[in-house]
């Protein structure tokens, strides 16, 4: 399993500290409470870590969720997905 809605989001690997500075020049970690919705230096400077953030998160899934299916393959799996049938309330309005 790669993923489950019960784990929630999986965003964090022992590599992504130095990715995200690799990528956008500076160190995620002082930036994580961004996260939770505290703002750091000023709102302009957050919502642009989140910006950088996102991105990176992005460009990860990119790169690496159809590894996954090159593993499975390797090892003469098979590879099924399951959808939830519960329907999540959004917060948005």
């Amino acid at each position: 399993m790669t993923d489950s809605y019960e784990a929630h989001w999986q965003t964090w690997t022992p590599s992504l500290p130095s990715f995200f500075k690799h990528k956008y020049g500076y160190d995620l970690l002082p930036w994580l409470p961004v996260l939770t919705g505290e703002i750091i230096e000023n709102t302009s400077e957050s919502e642009c870590f989140l910006r950088d953030w996102r991105l990176a998160i992005a460009e990860l899934y990119r790169k690496n969720y159809d590894r996954i299916n090159s593993i499975v393959k390797e090892y003469g799996l098979k590879r099924t997905i399951y959808r939830s049938s519960r329907k999540r309330k959004s917060i948005c309005r």
